[in-house]
């Protein structure tokens, strides 16, 4: 598996910064500031972006400021651009099926009720590509006791 492009699904803005829906963000924003990537705005990408050595490889990662729901124009845009395939692709989400600090990854597959990979897939026209689930768990309102 050759991963070109990271993309980290959240909502842009300071509003959204510390939502638990935003861990996708916080994922890639980890990455680079352990490889020392610098986050920069470019418009033609819909997002920011940054561009880090891994292991004597190129990987961009991508945080879109189109908001979760419009996640797949940002995505398409850059991958376009640097002709990188949907199978070289890895989208970091937030998935409430799963507890937190729990992560699985995954290639291929529907949305799962994910608006961020719903549009991502619709925008893509395609399923094959790297998804990295990271667990929030249900929000507390959906938590009932027995």
């Amino acid at each position: 598996m050759t991963i070109k492009l990271i993309v980290g699904l959240g909502n842009p803005g300071k509003d959204y910064q510390s939502h638990r829906h935003n861990v996708g963000f916080w994922f890639v924003d980890a990455l680079a500031s352990l490889y020392t990537g610098v986050f920069k705005k470019e418009t033609k990408f819909f997002g920011e972006v940054s561009q880090i050595n891994v292991a004597g490889s190129t990987v961009r990662l991508l945080k879109p400021n189109t908001y979760m729901n419009r996640s797949g124009q940002s995505i398409q845009s850059i991958a376009n651009f640097y002709q990188i395939n949907t199978d070289e692709i890895l989208v970091v989400h937030d998935e409430l099926d799963l507890n937190p600090g729990v992560a699985k990854i995954k290639f291929d597959g529907g949305h799962g009720g994910h608006n961020g990979l719903r549009d991502t897939i619709d925008t893509l026209g395609s399923k094959k590509f790297h998804r990295l689930r990271l667990g929030i768990g249900p929000s507390r309102r959906q938590i009932t006791s027995v």
